[in-house]
């Protein structure tokens, strides 16, 4: 049996619905006082600044060959914290 007319123009009526929320949604302009602040971005989106004490990257080849051969330098405690009930507590 041929679909009828109105079980067509119900699927077409809802998907040109949302195409058209979706339209006027992003014809928006952004809201002036959020506009005015310096984490918006061009596209009405907020943005992170860049973290100015963020260290910068490196390889990951030079990560594994630092973490692997590098010369260990206060890695052990002077001191080594003895157990309670053997010795006594730390002084």
């Amino acid at each position: 049996m041929p679909p009828t007319l109105p079980r067509l123009i119900a699927p077409l009526l809802l998907a040109l619905a949302a195409l058209a929320t979706t339209g006027c949604a992003a014809l928006e302009a952004c809201e002036g006082r959020l506009a005015a602040s310096p984490q918006m971005g061009a596209d009405c989106r907020f943005q992170n600044p860049p973290n100015p004490q963020a260290l910068p990257s490196q390889d990951g080849w030079t990560i594994w060959r630092r973490f692997l051969f590098a010369e260990k330098q206060g890695t052990v405690p002077v001191d080594a914290i003895r157990a309670a009930g053997r010795g006594g507590p730390p002084a």
